[in-house]
């Protein structure tokens, strides 16, 4: 029997877990840094093991690139830089290949992925390893890319923190993106045969990765990527990325009501020397994507030759989200953010209902321990919604 509400609380969460929560204000709390485990999809998003949704930048390996900004996150400082000050849990590795001025020879990129993968382990962060290069329908050997996955695939298949991103910006080289194209499509090869062969349980994305969200991509993926490709979405092994340089918010959550979970990995803002660009009415997109429940990633500009790689991210992102309360480190979130595609419930003391929720949803039961995000309403509020 509990005696108070209190006790009724303590039975879901470490009050210490929630220090520094505001009474009457809409809060928002979340876990400490923890073990990268086994990424999972739930909401229509990749998340971490414990539910967070990626929030990350990109490391730039490229031979083009200076030494500086190849080696920046081989640098352990600079990874626990990115985890504890930019509050981020995942780097996106762009290996850039021939013809985007990256390295011809594979084995010239491993040294500097091997160590920022290390990293990242040590940092209890997650890395995207991704093909960045020419797609392979513009000229490019095809065996550039299958050689590539045949070393890069197998060499991280033990590590679940590795996810794998297939291709860069595909669909600007599927010669007509129809229906007949993907039986005997390319794509479909590189990804049952040069990937899913090595590694067949890494979180996947990337195998069409739209520079611009122009349109709903939730039927072709659905309808026609995934059974060519042998996909099952519901099973939290793959992900649609897409890219924010253009396009409307409608279309990417038209896309994960298909049933297609979706992923921005690449957009960037006006301090890197970009168009800034509107999306869903937000200025930056990764406000859009913490208030719909999107994981993200933020674009750095390498050839500016900044040795710094998070300059831009401490300079423009976090004061961004500092300023306009979406702040996804903070304790307090001075408006309701979104969870799963839904606001979160409330935790209610008149009722007994626990409001602390899984990573899918679910609320919690009796005895039941892991990360959750806890939303508190004012009093006010909760009584308006109970109708008294």
């Amino acid at each position: 029997m509990f005696r108070n509400a209190k006790d009724r609380f303590s039975r879901y969460v470490n009050h210490a877990a929630i220090a520094g929560c505001v009474a009457g204000a809409a809060l928002l709390c979340q876990p400490a840094f923890s073990a990268a485990g086994r990424p999972i999809i739930s909401g229509g998003t990749a998340r971490t093991a414990a539910g967070q949704l990626f929030r990350g930048c990109h490391a730039h390996i490229a031979q083009s690139a200076t030494e500086e900004i190849r080696s920046f996150f081989t640098d352990p400082a600079n990874v626990i830089k990115l985890r504890d000050q930019a509050h981020m849990n995942v780097i996106r590795i762009a290996v850039l290949t021939q013809g985007w001025g990256g390295f011809t020879d594979i084995n010239q990129s491993l040294p500097y992925v091997d160590k920022i993968v290390a990293n990242c382990e040590a940092a209890g962060i997650y890395a995207i390893i991704n093909y960045h290069g020419p797609w392979v329908y513009d000229g490019v050997s095809n065996m550039d890319i299958r050689n590539f996955w045949d070393v890069y695939a197998p060499r991280y298949k033990d590590k679940p923190f590795v996810m794998y991103g297939l291709m860069n910006e595909t669909e600007q080289g599927v010669p007509s993106g129809t229906a007949s194209d993907w039986p005997t499509n390319q794509n479909v090869d590189i990804y049952k045969n040069h990937v899913r062969k090595w590694a067949p349980d890494n979180l996947v994305m990337g195998l069409l990765e739209p520079v611009n969200i122009e349109a709903n991509w939730g039927p072709f993926m659905r309808d026609v990527v995934g059974p060519a490709c042998g996909i099952d979405w519901s099973a939290g092994k793959d992900v649609f990325s897409f890219h924010v340089y253009s396009g409307t918010a409608a279309n990417i959550l038209a896309t994960r009501n298909a049933g297609i979970p979706v992923v921005c990995s690449e957009f960037s803002f006006s301090g890197e020397g970009w168009t800034q660009l509107q999306l869903g009415g937000y200025s930056m997109p990764s406000e859009w994507c913490e208030r719909n429940g999107v994981s993200w990633m933020v674009w750095q500009q390498w050839q500016s030759r900044e040795p710094d790689q998070l300059k831009s991210v401490m300079n423009y992102l976090i004061p961004d989200a500092t300023s306009k309360k979406y702040a996804w480190w903070s304790t307090v979130a001075a408006a309701p953010m979104v969870h799963d595609g839904v606001r979160a419930p409330e935790f209610d003391f008149v009722s007994h209902t626990a409001g602390m929720i899984q990573a899918n949803g679910r609320v919690v039961q009796k005895g039941e321990r892991g990360a959750y995000r806890l939303f508190v309403v004012p009093e006010s509020l909760r009584k308006a919604q109970r109708g008294l």
